[in-house]
Parts: structure tokens; C-alpha cells; sequence
């Protein structure tokens, strides 16, 4: 769990912005995990160094946190479609979160005049003895499906997942491959304004695939600003007018997607050193 961030953090919701000025900034904004264990030291290097290929600190006394942003910065303005390039661990899916205001930053700065909905994975999060319209109900409400609009939402999601009569019967039923489509179509059911998306297509067999990327294509060209995290050069293409490349939590390149491709693709990035910084901080009282 975040602790509470101090006092120089700040997320600062703006009601309007014209139309020449940033609707999302973040300033310097920083992001430390912190590393708890029961069975010491031992196994937070274990995970560390298999997680982040960190180091650990050996001061005694101390908590151990993974930097996963560093001094982050950059502004976002209504038509930014922003892929995020970066290799496993370098900070795209934290990004994500704080973007959209899932992790508050241990310091810097925010400031947003829109709600960016997160679609970071698939997960039902819902009790398993419900059936799938009845999970469906649930996960329209958790979006802001009004009452008069559920009707329409069900219909659709029931549609699209093909799963027919087993929708009547309890989730706890059903294969990782139906669980992935009910969650899937219930996900993408509402179009916001703002979306921060990690690509997760794999929801069966190919003829569905392709059914579920002419969706999220749908789900994702409706929105007016796009974090997309992908590995997938094409999708970025495709979806994004601007690139950030991440490295080590921090913001190595960010300009035109074609650009940002290039440059992560480039020698020299697939050559980097650690992919975290891991430090010492006082352990909260």
C-alpha cells in the first residue's frame, strides 16, 4: 500500500483548460515501492533481483524501495495518443497507474482536468459464485452504467462474449478463456474520454482475437487521450501520434511514435544497466 505522500505532492484536479494548454502535466513526479518481507532480507533481494535486476542496499535499520519513476515530467494535450515503450520493468505499468490515479507519487507533481480510466488487465474482481449476467450487472455499475443504460450495456457484452447459456451459470465454472472474454467485453462497455490501456488481447482462440482487437480498436478510437503500453510496433503505429520511451524509471526519449520506436529499438537501449533503482529510506514511525 502507498504510504501518504508529503507535502510537495500534489494532485491538483483543473476544472476546464483551453484548448492550446495541457490538460494532464505531471512535474518531477517520483514513485518509490516499498519492499516488505516477513522472511528478511534474503528474500527481498530474491524478488528484487528477479523482479527489477536491483541491488540492495545494506543499511541496517532501513526499508527497501524500488524507484520505479524518477523525476518524471511531461505534458499531455487533448489528441495525444501516447504509446509507452520500455522493457519489463522499466516503469510503464507504474506510469499507468499514476496516471491514472491509482498510485499517488511519493513527490512531484500532477495536475489533470480529466478522468483517465484504467483498462491495465482483465480480472473480473468479483465473487465467484455469481453468475455472468450477474457480473456483468456489477462490473457495468463499477463503470457508471446507469440504470437506464444497462439494458443496452448487457445486451452488447452478452453478444459479444458468445458464451450464450453459460452466462447463467457461476463464473467459478467457467475456463481462464471464458473468465477472459466476460471480463474483456464488460471492460471495454463504457467509452471514456481518457483511457490508459496494457495491451492484453489473448482472450481464445484466433477467431476471437480478432474479434476482441476490432473491439478495443472501437473502445480505444473513441477516446480523445490514449496511454497505450505495448510491445507491438504495428498497434503502436496505429493508435499513437506520440512515444515515451522509459528506461530505469525514467523518461529517456518522448516526441513522434515513429521516433520513439526507432529510438528503442536503437543498440544502445537494449544495452542499458539495471532496469530499477533500488535505495534505502527510513522506515516509516
Amino acid at each position: 500500500m502507498q504510504p501518504a505522500p508529503p507535502s510537495d505532492v500534489l494532485r491538483k484536479p483543473v476544472l476546464a483548460s483551453a484548448p492550446d494548454e495541457p490538460i494532464l502535466r505531471l512535474r518531477n513526479v517520483t514513485v518509490d515501492l516499498p519492499i516488505f518481507s516477513p522472511r528478511g532480507r534474503s528474500l527481498q533481494l530474491a524478488v528484487l533481483n528477479l523482479a527489477v535486476g536491483g541491488t540492495l542496499s545494506e543499511r541496517v535499520g532501513r526499508t527497501v524501495y524500488v524507484r520505479a519513476l524518477h523525476r518524471v515530467s511531461f505534458d499531455v494535450f487533448r489528441g495525444d495518443r501516447i504509446g509507452l515503450l520500455g522493457h519489463n520493468g522499466s516503469g510503464k505499468s507504474t506510469l499507468l497507474k499514476v496516471v491514472s490515479s491509482i498510485y499517488l507519487p511519493t513527490s512531484g507533481r500532477i495536475r489533470s482536468s480529466v478522468c483517465v480510466v484504467p483498462l491495465l488487465d482483465f480480472n473480473l474482481g468479483v465473487d465467484d459464485d455469481m453468475t455472468g449476467v450477474e457480473a456483468i450487472r456489477v462490473g457495468c455499475m463499477l463503470r457508471g452504467i446507469s440504470k437506464h443504460q444497462m439494458s443496452d450495456a448487457l445486451a452488447d457484452i452478452c453478444e459479444f462474449t458468445e458464451l450464450g447459456e453459460f452466462l447463467n451459470l457461476p463464473i467459478r465454472t467457467y475456463s481462464a478463456g471464458m473468465r477472459a472474454r466476460l471480463a474483456f467485453g464488460t471492460a471495454t462497455a463504457v467509452r471514456p474520454e481518457a483511457i490508459a490501456i496494457d495491451e492484453n488481447l489473448a482472450t481464445g482462440d484466433a477467431q476471437f482475437i480478432k474479434k476482441a482487437q476490432l473491439r478495443a480498436e472501437q473502445f480505444i478510437g473513441g477516446a480523445s487521450v490514449l496511454f497505450l503500453a505495448s510491445h507491438q510496433e504495428d498497434m503502436l503505429r496505429s493508435f499513437c501520434n506520440k512515444g515515451i520511451v522509459l528506461r530505469s524509471g525514467k523518461i529517456e526519449f518522448h516526441g513522434p511514435i515513429n521516433e520513439a520506436i526507432l529510438h528503442y529499438n536503437a543498440g544502445c537501449y537494449q544495452d542499458a544497466a539495471p532496469l530499477a533503482q533500488v535505495h534505502s529510506a527510513k522506515a516509516a514511525a
